[in-house]
């Protein structure tokens, strides 16, 4: 069975993108097959990794198509990278949003269509950091949030208004439990007492809040260049820094946590391909 995965965020610069990708990249490495979403109208994650054969479709087409099987015809790009395939954004025109907004049934397009999709284990879907209409369709059709956070005060504040209330809002259109669990991930984490009070703080007015349906992760992101210098190489953070020296878990370690609390299925998993991708993109 597909597992699906909303990776969303009121507000932007949290780190959605690097996530979904480096997130995406230890999956597949560990033998899973990932198709990646790019639901954002700004196409970060459409650039991030090396395409080797290209679709002529995207986003566009698979959201727009109204039968949810034929609206896979032509929209999945092979990445370099084994087991690791991407829809991009293609809304060059900036009228998909709006398109959405005006047919009825435009919200939940998406949600049928990755719910008719096969052959693949997991479907990650990057979104837009505004409350938008593409935002309520990832949102719709996860089976799972993951909603980076910066660990700030300000960040937490726009965490509690901004994706709870959004979770809140489509709740009281579709009365049908459609949107589950949502897992705050804290990102850019520095070594220091005020961000170990931040994230107990964050922990419990989330949960509170929500009655227990938003939880805040125990693996956290730290702020390290190796996330930047990924992006930059367009490869998997884990294959840029494997190991490191000092008290920091190193980038593999923390995606490796990452993947180990999502997905407890995957907990005996062994890499299968690290040495071969580092070899052929190194």
């Amino acid at each position: 069975m597909t597992i699906i995965v909303a990776v969303c965020s009121s507000k932007g610069g949290t780190g959605k993108t690097t996530t979904t990708a480096n997130l995406g990249g230890m999956l597949a490495a560990l033998g899973e097959r990932v198709l990646l979403i790019d639901g954002d109208i700004q196409p970060g994650l459409s650039s991030y990794f090396k395409i080797d054969e290209p679709a002529e479709a995207g986003l566009v087409e698979l959201v727009t198509r109204r039968d949810p099987t034929e609206a896979w015809d032509g929209v999945i790009s092979r990445t370099s990278f084994p087991n690791l395939d991407l829809v991009v954004s293609n809304d060059r025109q900036g009228e998909l949003q709006r398109w959405m907004e005006s047919t009825p049934d435009g919200r939940i397009r998406l949600r049928r269509a990755v719910r008719a999709l096969s052959g693949y284990d997991v479907v990650l879907i990057d979104s837009p950091g505004t409350r938008s209409p593409l935002l309520h369709a990832a949102l719709l059709a996860g089976d799972f949030v993951l909603s980076p956070i910066m660990p700030s005060r300000l960040a937490a504040q726009e965490f509690a208004r901004g994706m709870i209330e959004a979770v809140e809002d489509i709740d009281g259109v579709f009365r049908d439990g459609s949107i589950g669990t949502l897992y705050g991930l804290v990102n850019g984490v520095e070594r220091t007492a005020d961000s170990a009070a931040f994230v107990a703080a964050l922990r419990e007015a989330a949960f509170t809040r929500s009655q227990g349906r938003v939880r805040i992760l125990n693996t956290q992101i730290p702020h390290t260049v190796a996330y930047a210098n990924a992006a930059t190489r367009a490869l998997p953070v884990h294959l840029v820094e494997p190991v490191r020296r000092g008290p920091t878990p190193s980038a593999a370690e923390t995606m490796r946590a990452l993947v180990d609390e999502l997905f407890e299925h995957l907990r005996d998993r062994e890499i299968v391909m690290a040495t071969d991708e580092e070899t052929r993109h190194g």
